[in-house]
């Protein structure tokens, strides 16, 4: 494959902590390390707290770059991850700050990549994508508005269905769609969009982050600096959302064991709900709620960890979902106690490294802890399991290389349709 220009656009994007940040950073570096150009259009970092850490704040853009990767930050309007009419204005006017940074930022691409949700991300990338006559591609990590709809932060009516005829919009006008699960894949083609448009690319991990095998002065070391020295522990790190449904597991945490800590790392809308709520159930320190930690600072955690707990609700659609945290415990060779159901639990169990129970069943999370804590040697041959099967089938470097496949394609077949059927020599016109 030739060298390429790449414009990604995505509202979230480090130093901010999840999955689409961690998808378009590691992917991007990915391409760069295979002697391709890419451009990133993001937001001022703020999510969740909607905070703007004051390198950035009273600015209206910003630029950093590593060597072929250059990322183009610009205002928006931050607001913290909760409160649906602020939130709205921030993805509204994230998009349209990408939109105008990129007019003259991602002139010259290639191939446009924009990551959704947001939706209006999404439609600022294809926007631009067409005035710079390029091919689009949607990257597409979560279903909007199904998932408001799911998990009842919304209703069917009059946005919900402006909502779904942008979704599908954006759909008919993509050149190639990038799903991260089968289940996003079977529902997309359901709106119309043929399968030779559609690729599956899951999440993954970035194995060079951690290594093979965590020698026990750093695991020592990272307990101690946490707080949770000669504890099992339990590691949750991520988003404490509507999705997760934490709060229901919390029972869990005083039916697993005197030995056991839950640590909870992270932000997120449910936070305070799950800190009283272990309150209420008098936890104490078996359940320790932390900030979110830096990039750099999530190895270190993981070292603290002996096993990680991933969730999601009870909900039909989140039977369509796969958490990407578990991908990372996997490169970080902690074993997985997984508290879901359809794709996810399908593709976890199938094989070493993780066990998964019912959503929402606290009971049934506490059985799997307290075996795990009485079984160390166990717990950590899992853990070697784990990262083996990262490497197998979760590396970064490896979807990535798929994904410029896609691109690739992507890019061909536009400009194949741009110069039209090829009329023979001597043919009449």
């Amino acid at each position: 494959m030739r060298r390429r220009r790449i414009a990604l656009v995505s509202q979230y994007y480090p130093p901010e902590i999840g999955a689409p940040q961690s998808r378009m950073l590691e992917t991007a570096r990915a391409f760069t390390r295979r002697g391709h150009r890419v451009t990133v259009l993001t937001a001022f970092p703020n999510h969740p707290t909607g905070l703007v850490p004051p390198r950035w704040r009273g600015r209206l853009t910003g630029e950093e770059r590593v060597g072929a990767l250059r990322v183009l930050r610009s205002w928006l309007l931050a607001a913290p991850n909760r409160g649906a009419v602020r939130r709205t204005l921030a993805h509204v006017t994230a998009a349209c700050s990408a939109f105008v940074r990129g007019l003259a930022g991602c002139g010259g691409a290639d191939v446009v990549v924009a990551t959704s949700p947001p939706l209006f991300t999404a439609l600022a990338g294809l926007a631009l994508a067409r005035l710079h006559h390029t091919p689009f591609v949607l990257d597409v990590r979560d279903l909007w508005p199904d998932a408001f709809v799911d998990l009842g932060l919304a209703r069917e009516g009059r946005v919900v269905a402006a909502f779904r005829r942008l979704e599908r919009f954006l759909y008919r006008h993509a050149d190639h769609v990038v799903p991260v699960t089968e289940a996003f894949r079977a529902r997309i083609e359901g709106h119309g969009v043929p399968a030779s448009r559609l690729t599956v690319i899951r999440n993954g991990v970035d194995l060079s982050r951690f290594p093979r095998a965590w020698d026990a002065a750093t695991v020592v070391e990272a307990k101690r600096a946490y707080g949770v020295e000669g504890r099992f522990v339990v590691l949750y790190l991520g988003a404490h959302g509507v999705a997760q449904g934490l709060d229901r597991l919390l029972p869990a945490v005083a039916d697993a064991g005197p030995r056991t800590t839950f640590l909870f790392v992270g932000e997120g809308a449910e936070k305070a709900r799950c800190v009283a709520e272990a309150a209420r159930l008098r936890l104490g320190d078996r359940a320790r709620f932390l900030p979110g930690v830096p990039r750099d600072e999530v190895p270190r955690v993981y070292a603290a960890a002996d096993a990680c707990l991933v969730a999601l609700r009870a909900t039909p659609l989140m039977e369509t979902f796969l958490p990407s945290k578990a991908f990372e415990a996997f490169g970080a060779g902690r074993p997985v106690v997984a508290a879901v159901a359809g794709e996810a639990a399908t593709l976890l169990a199938a094989g070493p490294g993780a066990v998964v129970v019912p959503p929402e069943d606290a009971a049934a999370l506490a059985r799997v802890v307290r075996a795990w804590a009485d079984a160390p040697a166990e717990v950590a041959a899992r853990g070697r399991e784990a990262r083996a099967r990262a490497e197998r089938e979760f590396d970064r470097d490896a979807l990535a290389a798929a994904y410029l496949r896609v691109l690739e394609t992507a890019i061909r077949s536009r400009r194949a349709a741009r110069a039209g059927p090829r009329v023979p020599r001597g043919a009449s016109a």
